[in-house]
C-alpha cells in the first residue's frame, strides 16, 4: 500500500489545470479593465464640470 491505486483523473489533471490557469489569468485581466473603467467613470462623474 505505498503508492495509491492510478485513476484516469490523473492523466486528465494537467490539462484541466492549464486551460483553468488561462481562463483565471483572463478573468484576472478583465476585471483590472472593468476596475479600470470603473475608477475612471467615477472620477469623471464626481469630478464638478
Amino acid at each position: 500500500m505505498a503508492s495509491p491505486p492510478r485513476s484516469p483523473f490523473r492523466f486528465r489533471m494537467p490539462r484541466f489545470v492549464r486551460r483553468f490557469h488561462r481562463v483565471l489569468l483572463l478573468l484576472r485581466s478583465l476585471l483590472a479593465i472593468a476596475v479600470d473603467i470603473i475608477v475612471l467613470y467615477i472620477r469623471n462623474r464626481l469630478r464638478p464640470p
